[in-house]
């Protein structure tokens, strides 16, 4: 008996790991693919820069891009289906239009049309992609979206851009709690960026770069937040 126990030890001692463990080799994961809308713009443009810069596989759509998206019209996002039938993993939105004047240019008309334009686009937009309509956010992904810092800077000349931000970051806070599939929601609200105060002649005091902007959504994506609004401002110095 001891003789069989002591042979057995030595085979033990003697063989390979892999005598008795079936090793399975490590296989990288694919690359996220993250859908930009609006990444033709300024800040939507170094986004999709700041994702491909790490590796994911990046898609612009915009209304004039070769993947044409109209936020106003959220079902235009079911042609983005039909060349991504397997999916997205995130969504970054940074389109949306504002309208400068203070209150007394605005026609009821025009207010409804400046809501429509980018509270109302933008909520729509994320609404029906949670629904599923199209079915293009896989599960566990995220959607990202954009206010601004009118909210907090009282300006006679921009009462419905203060709407519009002020609605999309409460849209967010309450929205992103509760939703199907581990999805999230988050928003990015960022200061004037200094490419268009250069752009528009406008001071570059208190201004953040297009790149600098670009990592607040990178690291909420890549994160796990929900429902929370990240604002992108200027280091003090």
């Amino acid at each position: 008996m001891m003789r069989l126990l002591t042979t057995f030890i030595s085979l033990l001692l003697a063989a390979p790991i892999s005598a008795f463990f079936r090793l399975h080799p490590v296989t990288p994961s694919s690359p996220p693919r993250v859908l930009v809308i609006g990444g033709t713009g300024v800040i939507g443009r170094a986004v999709a820069r700041q994702f491909k810069h790490r590796g994911a596989n990046v898609v612009v759509a915009s209304r004039n891009s070769p993947y044409s998206v109209d936020i106003e019209n959220p079902m235009s996002l079911s042609r983005l289906a039909q060349y991504f039938p397997s999916g997205v993993d995130h969504i970054v939105v940074t389109a949306g239009h504002d309208e400068p004047g203070s209150l007394g240019e605005f026609s009821q008309q025009k207010w409804q049309r400046a809501l429509k334009l980018n509270l109302l686009s933008v909520s729509d937009m994320v609404l029906v992609l949670l629904q599923g309509r199209p079915n293009i956010l896989r599960p566990g992904g995220s959607i990202t979206i954009t206010s601004g810092q009118a909210p907090r800077k009282a300006s006679m000349d921009m009462p419905a851009t203060a709407v519009n931000n002020a609605g999309l970051e409460a849209f967010v806070r309450s929205a992103g709690l509760d939703l199907p599939n581990k999805f999230r929601l988050n928003c990015v609200s960022p200061t004037l960026v200094a490419e268009t105060a250069l752009r528009t002649n406008q001071a570059l005091t208190g201004t953040i770069s297009a790149d600098a902007v670009a990592n607040f959504y990178v690291d909420l994506v890549y994160g796990n937040q929900t429902g929370q609004v990240v604002h992108a401002t200027a280091p003090k110095e």
